[in-house]
């Protein structure tokens, strides 16, 4: 197998970043090139996993103080300090059986603890349930700290995993 690696988002990567939001678009929320855009502008960091040259994921991840307009992440950023809201984590179908979700949390977890942060933030839908995301999540140690219910009628669960 070709060597994983975890490295900054380019736009030549945003094909592949849409196309692989798209295919889960009812788990996480709908993305296109301006919204993308829009996330960066908010001060989002934007990773990309590749296996070779081919992209098989990406992280979105925003520090505390963003003026970012998702209301979970403002939830997060009016009752924690120090933390790194994950916003989406999302691989592609063919890559989730050769461990690249937890090569990229492996990768988020370290960087997070070097640049001092004291939590990873994150929500799972809980209606309708995202069993695979709430299990995933428990594996790499979130907890829950509270729930809230969207305009658009979903639930969540909202996570926190404490870095050492």
């Amino acid at each position: 197998m070709k060597p994983f690696s975890l490295s900054d988002a380019t736009t030549d990567d945003t094909p592949a970043i849409l196309a692989m939001n798209d295919a889960v678009v009812d788990l996480t929320s709908p993305m296109d090139e301006r919204r993308l855009a829009d996330i960066v502008a908010y001060g989002a960091a934007v990773k990309v996993a590749r296996y070779g040259d081919t992209v098989t994921g990406f992280l979105i991840t925003l520090p505390p103080g963003c003026d970012y307009d998702s209301i979970n992440y403002q939830w997060f950023d009016a009752r924690f300090q120090r933390f790194l809201y994950i916003d989406r984590i999302v691989v592609d179908a063919a890559a989730r059986t050769a461990g690249t979700g937890n090569q990229i949390y492996q990768h988020t977890i370290a960087a997070a603890s070097a640049n001092h942060m004291h939590w990873l933030a994150a929500e799972m839908n809980l209606d309708p349930p995202n069993d695979i995301s709430i299990a995933f999540h428990r594996k790499h140690g979130f907890i829950a700290v509270g729930e809230q219910r969207l305009p658009s009628g979903k639930a969540v669960s909202m996570q926190v995993r404490p870095l050492d």
